[in-house]
């Protein structure tokens, strides 16, 4: 719960780094950022109810969720390249990070309060999308439960929730995909 308290300390920052360099900066003035952005919902998955209130709360914050999801998708093996900080999805929401990090208990929350589903990031990515290719089954399973969300829409490279789940070996989401009517095995991408 400690954590889950710092996480808005760690994440006070005024949203998505627009240069490398003011990327840069926020992680030297942070030694926790770069952690805390990869690995913050594994801690919230074991949290008690009343941090899980906490972490609504920073989900409802679209600075954080912003700032979180920079470092969170970057890959530090791309920061030899001008720019890499800006070569990652904006708009990430924070059903985005709930579907990614598979907070199940989370989503239905969102879901109760009437959240989109089936938002995009401007990679055209779904949060059914980064559950599936997290292998998060039981969030997989409780968007697919839920009107609205198209099981097979694709990401701006052409990449369903099917392919991105197949590609990184989750047989059981895979599964659940291939069982839902829409759901064209054959798409490729671009």
């Amino acid at each position: 719960e400690i954590y889950t308290l710092s996480l808005h300390d760690v994440f006070r920052s005024t949203g998505f780094c627009r240069t490398d360099e003011e990327f840069e900066a926020r992680l030297r003035g942070n030694v926790l950022y770069d952690y805390a952005a990869h690995n913050w919902g594994y801690h919230a998955r074991a949290a008690s109810t009343e941090a899980g209130q906490l972490v609504l709360h920073f989900l409802k914050n679209d600075a954080k969720v912003s700032a979180s999801s920079q470092a969170m998708i970057l890959s530090k093996h791309d920061s030899w390249l001008s720019g890499y900080s800006q070569r990652v999805p904006r708009r990430m929401t924070g059903v985005h990070l709930t579907a990614y990090f598979g907070l199940r208990e989370v989503m239905i929350t969102l879901c109760e309060n009437g959240y989109d589903l089936n938002i995009k990031d401007t990679r055209w990515q779904t949060p059914l999308w980064w559950a599936a290719g997290n292998g998060h089954e039981t969030v997989v399973k409780l968007l697919l439960a839920r009107d609205g969300v198209d099981p097979d829409s694709k990401s701006n490279s052409g990449r369903t929730p099917l392919s991105w789940a197949a590609a990184n070996g989750h047989e059981t989401v895979v599964k659940l995909l291939l069982a839902r009517d829409g759901v064209d095995p054959d798409s490729k991408d671009t």
